[in-house]
């Protein structure tokens, strides 16, 4: 990002006895300054159409994604692989290269990227879709943002006696040691009742 908000961000999702929980940070950066920004149109999770979008990456490559809802309107089906390959991915993928948006270098001219990573879920299903467009299905845990995806995987394994949203917040907050990047106030999200929780430490 070359200009403004510069999130470096942090989006946890579990996946526990059908249901999926995810956590954020609220921290963003604007040169040498840092904030939390708990105005709902800067979090890091959204509300879109059907689904919750977790979202980590360039901003404004992100927000070409959140302004879009409508893409994810399923209509009362499932949320699936192929409904994000055959629906969102080609609309997102036209608007990032109409904008001129992707990030393409001589070691990936084959496979341009778009500079965030996304965490997709209807509340069952949990889904990544990577930066180089890839959409993969996860089956328990979910991290996209600055935290090394092992080290993230072993601490939730450490933890997995815990409740889903005190694995999160031991996730988030274990991050925020490392990583000036990520900060409270914590944002929580049970998908079973979609209610947004502000955890301030």
């Amino acid at each position: 990002v070359k200009k403004g908000f510069i999130q470096m961000s942090l989006v946890v999702a579990i996946k526990k006895d059908d249901v999926v929980y995810l956590g954020a940070d609220t921290r963003t950066t604007r040169g040498e300054r840092v904030r939390s920004n708990l105005a709902e149109e800067d979090l890091k999770i959204h509300r879109m159409g059907s689904c919750l979008v977790g979202a980590a990456g360039t901003v404004a490559n992100i927000q070409l994604m959140t302004n879009h809802p409508e893409w994810f309107e399923l209509k009362g089906k499932p949320l699936t692989k192929k409904f994000l390959v055959q629906k969102v991915l080609p609309k997102y993928y036209d608007l990032v290269k109409e904008m001129d948006k992707l990030e393409v270098t001589e070691q990936n001219s084959d496979s341009p990227k778009c500079g965030c990573t996304f965490l997709v879920t209807d509340g069952k299903k949990l889904f990544e879709i990577d930066d180089d467009f890839e959409v993969m299905e996860l089956s328990k845990y979910g991290q996209i943002g600055c935290t090394e995806r092992i080290a993230l995987t072993f601490l939730l394994n450490a933890f997995d006696d815990y409740s889903p949203n005190e694995m999160i917040l031991k996730a988030l907050r274990t991050s925020s040691y490392r990583n000036d990047g990520v900060g409270a106030p914590y944002i929580l999200i049970n998908t079973r009742d979609n209610k947004f929780e502000v955890v301030e430490e």
